[in-house]
C-alpha cells in the first residue's frame, strides 16, 4: 500500500526535542541584529516565546530563552512607492497559488505586493531565513516541508505557533528577529465555519487527521480547542511529534486493518498531506484510504487546492460526503498573514482578490 509522503528532513543536526539547530542559530544570530528602515512596534505577541519548550506546553515560554518583546500589529510599513516584499519558502513551490492571490491585490486598489516563491531544500532553510532576517524580504510564508523546521529556527514564537509546534508565517521585527506565527488552525476553522453543511450539522465530535506534519498540527490544535476528538493517521503512528502525540486519542498507520472503520466513525475527515498536489509527472496521487472509510454523513476537507478537485475529493463526493478543497483555508490564512505584516484592516484585500480570482480561474475545473 502507498505510504504518506515524506515531509522532508529538518535542517542538519536539528534536535528531535524541538531545540534549535545550533549551527543554523549561529548563522541567524549573525544577521538578526541588522536594523530595518523603520522602527518596530513594541507590543508583545500574546504567548510569545523562544523555541526550546515542548510545543503547546504552557511553561515553554518560561523555560525558553526570551529576547524581549515581540512586535505585534504592523510589523512592516514600506515607504510610499515601495512594494511589500514577501517570500514563500517551500520545496516544491510550483503548485502554490499564493503569488496569484497577493499580487492581485494591487490591481484592486490595495497595497502593492511582490510575492516570490523560493524553492528551498531542507538543508538550505537556515540560509533562506538568514536572508529574510537581513532584509531581503519584509516577511514570508512557510509551506511543506519546512513548517516544523522553521519553528525551531525562529527567534521568537507567537502563541499560535508555539502551541502547534509549526510555523507558516514569518514576521520580520525591527531588529531583524524573525517572529513565527501559525495561521493554519484559525484559517482552517474560518473555512470550516463558512461551509453551510458544517453549520447545519453543528459541532463536530470526532475528526480524522490524515497526516501528522506541520499543517496537520495547526489544524489539530484548533480542532482540539473546540473539543473535537482526534484520530491521527500517520506513516509512523508510534512516533507522532508534539503536539499531536498528546492531542490524539487514537493513532493508526496507513496499512492498519482497522483504518477504514476508524475513519468511517469520524464526522470530519481532514486530508493534510501533500498527496494529490499538482506537479507530478504522472498526475496527482491519491490518498491511500479505502473507499469504505468515506460516507454521506461526513464533511471531508482536502487541504490541497491545486488541482481544484483532487482524486481524493472525487472519491469523497462519490461516496456522498460533502467535500471541499483547501482554497478557502488558504484565503483565510493569507488574510490573517497580511494583517500580521501590515496591521489590522488589510485582510479584506485578500478576500476581494480571492473573489476576483475565482471569477476567472482556468484551474477551477470543478465546483
Amino acid at each position: 500500500m502507498a505510504r504518506e509522503p515524506r515531509r522532508g528532513a529538518a535542517p542538519r543536526r536539528a534536535a528531535r526535542s524541538g531545540q534549535p539547530d545550533r549551527r543554523a542559530a549561529r548563522e541567524l544570530r549573525g544577521v538578526q541584529a541588522v536594523p530595518r528602515e523603520l522602527p518596530a512596534h513594541g507590543r508583545a505577541v500574546p504567548g510569545d516565546a523562544a523555541p526550546g519548550g515542548r510545543p503547546g506546553e504552557p511553561g515553554a515560554c518560561r523555560r525558553g530563552r526570551t529576547r524581549g518583546a515581540a512586535p505585534q500589529g504592523p510589523a512592516v510599513s514600506p515607504r510610499r512607492g515601495r512594494a511589500l516584499r514577501l517570500a514563500l519558502f517551500g520545496h516544491p513551490v510550483g503548485h502554490s497559488r499564493s503569488r496569484d492571490l497577493f499580487e492581485t491585490i494591487a490591481r484592486l486598489g490595495g497595497p502593492e505586493i511582490r510575492y516570490e516563491p523560493v524553492d528551498v531544500r531542507p538543508r538550505e532553510l537556515a540560509t533562506a531565513l538568514a536572508r529574510l532576517a537581513a532584509g531581503a524580504w519584509d516577511g514570508a510564508n512557510v509551506t511543506v516541508p519546512h513548517k516544523r523546521a522553521a519553528w525551531r529556527l525562529c527567534g521568537r514564537l507567537a502563541g499560535d505557533a508555539r502551541q502547534a509546534g509549526a510555523v507558516n508565517v514569518l514576521v520580520r521585527a525591527g531588529d531583524g528577529t524573525l517572529v513565527g506565527h501559525n495561521t493554519d488552525g484559525t484559517g482552517f476553522l474560518a473555512a470550516l465555519d463558512g461551509v453551510p453543511v458544517a453549520r447545519d450539522r453543528g459541532a463536530h465530535r470526532r475528526a480524522a487527521l490524515l497526516g501528522s506534519g506541520g499543517a496537520a498540527a495547526g489544524v489539530g490544535v484548533a480542532l482540539a480547542a473546540r473539543g473535537v476528538r482526534l484520530l491521527v493517521v500517520s506513516r509512523a503512528p508510534g512516533r507522532i511529534a508534539a503536539p499531536l502525540d498528546r492531542l490524539a486519542d487514537q493513532a493508526l498507520g496507513w496499512d492498519d486493518p482497522a483504518l477504514a472503520e476508524a475513519v468511517r466513525g469520524c464526522d470530519l475527515v481532514v486530508q493534510a498531506t501533500p498527496l494529490g498536489t499538482a506537479g507530478g509527472a504522472e498526475g496527482p496521487a491519491d490518498v491511500p484510504l479505502p473507499d469504505a472509510a468515506l460516507g454521506p454523513d461526513q464533511l471531508v476537507v482536502d487541504l490541497v487546492y491545486n488541482p481544484w478537485q483532487t482524486p481524493f475529493l472525487r472519491r469523497a463526493r462519490a461516496a456522498g460526503a460533502c467535500a471541499i478543497n483547501g482554497w478557502p483555508m488558504l484565503v483565510h490564512q493569507a488574510a490573517q498573514a497580511l494583517d500580521l505584516w501590515l496591521g489590522e484592516g488589510h485582510a479584506r484585500w485578500v478576500h476581494e482578490a480571492a473573489a476576483e480570482l475565482e471569477t476567472r480561474d482556468p484551474r477551477r475545473d470543478a465546483p
